[in-house]
């Protein structure tokens, strides 16, 4: 899996809780987590493991700011497509839908409307294929909110 966090707030420092649910949730699945700030050599080597894998899972960091830029850069656009045209990718845009409608020959396509903790796990939830009721149910009984 692959977080594409564009357009990072350089003031506020957190940990990605989705990282921890994807290795929870899929023991062994790699997971890399790109800022803005990546190169061209990042990108190559995220490929090439990319073609290593069965299953590929790109999630975009997507939020409306005032006088930011939103979506995604030019090179983490050029990725996705890259990635899309050899092998099925799952989009999963943690922000705003519109960052979809650039990528509709991703093999599936969701998006949480948020990248809040329980959106993150929810969306690791997901991807293994969980239904909503037995993930609602599971959060009750520990206690953490499944909303998002």
């Amino acid at each position: 899996m692959v977080l594409l966090h564009q357009h990072k707030d350089p003031d506020v420092v957190f940990d990605e809780p989705l990282s921890a649910a994807v290795h929870t949730t899929f023991p062994g699945a790699a997971y890399a987590e790109v800022d803005d700030e990546a190169g061209e050599a990042t990108f190559d080597r995220l490929r090439e493991h990319a073609r290593r894998v069965k299953h590929v899972v790109v999630a975009p960091v997507v939020k409306p700011a005032a006088f930011q830029g939103q979506g995604l850069q030019p090179m983490a656009q050029e990725f996705v497509r890259d990635l899309i045209e050899e092998q099925p990718v799952v989009l999963a845009s943690l922000g705003s839908p519109y960052v979809l409608d650039d990528f509709p020959k991703a093999a599936a396509r969701i998006c949480t409307y948020s990248d809040a903790i329980p959106s993150q796990r929810a969306l690791a939830d997901v991807l293994a294929g969980r239904e909503a009721e037995e993930i609602r149910l599971q959060d009750r009984a520990s206690g953490r909110s499944a909303t998002g």
